[in-house]
C-alpha cells in the first residue's frame, strides 16, 4: 500500500455521483460519511463503511484526508435477507388473506356446479357448460393454494419419509410431463434418505421445477434429480438462501437449460416474477417451491449461468427415524348414508352448499350460523346427531371452543373441523389432530362425502 491510494479498491460498481458527492464534501473541508461496493485483492467485492475527514495543518490548509474504513459485507448480507423475507412475509399475508376469503368462494361454484351435474339427465347439451364451470373453479382452487403454499400458510400434512420414494414415486408422472427430446436422470442415494415433510408438497416443488425446465430448453437437454446427504460445518449461502450448519437431507435438481442472467436469477422467487410471455406463466412456479420449502424448515438455493442450466439444491432436516416407504391411498367408494350431522359455519354460500350436498345423499342437517349457537343445537340435539361439522374460525366461539364443549356433553362426539387457512388452526393442531378429521377448503363433493363418511364409520 506505500505510495498508493484507496483508488486500488475501486470495482466499478459504486456510482460516479458518490464520488463526486464524497470530494464535494471534504474538499470543503467537511467530514464525508458513506459506503463503497469495492474490491478485494484476489476480485471479490465487499461493502464498506467509510468516514473521510480532511486533515489541516496550523493555517488551515488540508494537507491530508484520513479515512477510518470498515468491512460491512455481514451486515449487507442479513440486512438483504431481513428486507427479503419481510417482503416474502408482506405479499404472503396478502396473499393468504385473499385465498381465505376466496375459499368459501369456490366452495360454492363448485359444490352447485356438482350438483347441477349430478341431477342433469345424460345427453343434456348443458352438461359442456357445467363441466366447464367446474374446469375453471378447478384452476381457480389451484391458484388459491399455489398462494397459500407461496405464502406458508397452505395446510401440511406430514409424516416420515424417505425422500428416495418421493424421487422415485413421481417419475412416471414426470416422464409424462417432459417432452421426447429431454432426458430425465433420477439418482437415488442407495441407503434411505429420512425426512419429514408432506409427500404431496415435494412432489409439487418437482413437478413445479420440472415444468420451469422444459421451458427452458427449447432444442432438448436433460433433467438429473439426485438425493443424498449434507454435512455443513460452518454456515452456507448468500443473500438468497442463507443455511445454517448442521446435517440435512439433499435434493438436487439440474437442467441443461438457458440458465439465468445474475438480475433474473436473484429474482425467481418473487411472486408473480416471470420472463415469460403474457399468457404463458403466472410467476408463482418458484416462489410457490420457496414457500414449501421453508414451511419445511428447509433452503432453496439455485446457481445459474447464462447457457449454463440451472441446479436447485434444497436442504431439508434430517430425521434419525427409519423412512415409511409410501404406500398408495386405497380410493373409497363415495356413499351417503342417513345420519344427522350438525353443520357450524358462518359463511351463507358455505352452509347452503354444504347442506345442499348432504340432504342430497340422504343426510339430515341441522344448521349452526355462530359457535353458541352450536352449542345450543347440539345440546338440545345430541342424541340424534351423529357427527359435528365444524368450521374452525366462527363468530362468538372458534369451532375448536365448540369442540371443548360439545364434548362436556358427550365425550364420544364425533366431529369433523373445516378451513382453509393454516393459521386458522394454528395452536389447535392437538384438537384437530387427536381423533377428529380435517378437511380443506374450497370443499369439493367427493372430498365432503368421503370426509363424512370416514368420520361417521371411525
Amino acid at each position: 500500500m506505500i505510495g498508493r491510494n484507496p483508488r486500488i479498491l475501486k470495482s466499478g460498481e459504486t456510482p460516479p455521483e458518490d464520488y463526486k458527492r464524497l470530494w464535494a464534501a471534504i474538499t470543503s473541508g467537511k467530514v464525508w460519511h458513506g459506503e463503497f461496493h469495492n474490491k478485494r485483492k484476489n476480485g471479490k467485492l465487499f461493502w464498506e463503511s467509510a468516514t473521510i475527514s480532511p486533515v489541516k495543518n496550523l493555517q488551515g490548509t488540508t494537507t491530508h484526508y484520513m479515512a477510518i474504513k470498515e468491512d460491512i459485507t455481514e451486515s449487507k448480507r442479513l440486512e438483504e435477507q431481513l428486507l427479503h423475507a419481510q417482503k416474502m412475509e408482506a405479499v404472503g399475508t396478502l396473499a393468504g388473506g385473499i385465498a381465505h376469503d376466496f375459499n368459501n368462494i369456490l366452495t360454492a361454484i363448485m359444490g352447485y356446479s356438482s350438483i347441477l351435474k349430478i341431477r342433469m339427465p345424460k345427453g343434456d347439451p348443458l352438461l359442456t357448460n357445467v363441466t366447464q364451470i367446474q374446469a375453471a373453479a378447478e384452476r381457480a382452487a389451484g391458484l388459491t393454494r399455489s398462494l397459500l403454499a407461496f405464502s406458508r400458510k397452505q395446510l401440511i400434512d406430514t409424516k416420515v419419509i424417505d425422500l428416495n420414494d418421493v424421487v422415485n414415486g413421481i417419475r412416471n408422472m414426470l416422464h409424462r410431463l417432459i417432452r421426447e427430446d429431454i432426458e430425465l436422470r433420477i439418482v437415488p442415494m442407495e441407503q434411505g434418505v429420512p425426512v419429514l415433510a408432506d409427500v404431496g408438497q415435494l412432489e409439487q416443488v418437482l413437478l413445479n421445477l420440472t415444468t420451469n425446465a422444459c421451458d427452458a430448453m427449447d432444442i432438448g437437454g436433460s433433467i438429473t434429480i439426485t438425493t443424498g446427504v449434507a454435512d455443513l460445518e460452518e454456515e452456507l449461502g448468500d443473500a438468497d438462501c442463507f443455511v445454517e450448519p448442521g446435517r440435512y437431507a439433499l435434493l438436487t435438481f439440474a437442467d441443461t437449460g438457458a440458465g439465468m442472467e445474475e438480475g433474473v436469477r436473484q429474482r425467481m422467487f418473487d411472486p408473480f416474477f416471470t420472463t415469460k410471455d403474457i399468457g404463458k406463466g403466472t410467476g408463482l412456479g418458484l416462489a410457490i417451491c420457496y414457500g414449501i420449502i421453508k414451511q419445511h424448515g428447509g433452503y432453496i438455493e439455485c446457481r445459474s449461468e447464462p447457457g449454463k442450466g440451472a441446479t436447485f439444491r434444497i436442504y431439508l432436516p434430517l430425521v434419525q427415524t427409519i423412512a415409511e416407504h409410501m404406500e398408495p391411498s386405497e380410493t373409497l367408494p363415495l356413499t351417503g348414508g342417513s345420519e344427522t350431522i350438525l353443520v357450524a359455519e358462518d359463511d351463507p354460500g358455505t352452509m347452503s352448499i354444504i347442506t345442499e350436498i348432504l340432504t342430497e345423499f340422504g343426510y339430515t342437517v341441522i344448521p349452526a350460523g355462530d359457535g353458541e349457537e352450536a352449542v345450543a343445537v347440539y345440546r338440545d340435539h345430541w342424541r340424534e346427531i351423529g357427527l359435528c361439522l365444524l368450521d374452525v374460525v366462527m363468530p362468538r366461539k372458534r369451532g375448536c371452543e365448540v369442540f371443548e364443549d360439545i364434548r362436556m356433553i358427550n365425550t364420544d362426539v364425533r366431529v369433523l373441523f373445516m378451513s382453509g387457512y393454516s393459521a386458522d388452526v394454528t395452536g389447535q393442531d392437538h384438537l384437530i389432530k387427536k381423533g377428529n378429521g380435517f378437511i380443506s377448503k374450497p370443499l369439493e363433493i367427493h372430498d365432503i362425502l368421503r370426509k363424512v363418511r370416514e368420520a361417521l364409520d371411525r
